[in-house]
């Protein structure tokens, strides 16, 4: 009887160590989980993506980024674009709304 409790004691901090491993890996997944979560929902902010007149929506590579123009003067968002870029590369364009017909300049600059 007293050697089976010395063998719990001596097993217990062995189980302590390996929940504490468990939980820095549980830890460290839920991390990596919520920066791909964040990347996912705030491509803008994650890929230093400064968008005018425009909603950034996904980017499903590093050079595809999807938008949709949003009218400056009545804030009716169009249908999706998608244009290349690379680091360093401003887009332009004009757009007409399709609701109030005025012509308003997207403006799309991808820094890292």
């Amino acid at each position: 009887m007293e050697n089976e409790t010395q063998q719990n004691n001596a097993t217990n901090p062995v189980k302590q160590i390996l929940a504490i491993i468990c939980l820095i890996v549980m830890i460290v997944c839920g991390i990596n989980a919520f920066r791909t979560f964040y990347k996912l929902k705030n491509p803008q902010g994650f890929y230093d993506i400064d968008a005018k007149n425009a909603n950034i929506e996904t980017l499903t590579s590093e050079s595809t980024v999807y938008f949709k123009p949003v009218c400056a003067k009545c804030g009716h968002i169009h249908n999706s674009y998608r244009i290349n870029m690379s680091a360093g590369e401003k887009y332009e364009n004009v757009y007409l709304c399709e609701y109030c017909h005025e012509v308003f300049y997207v403006t799309i600059k991808k820094g890292k």
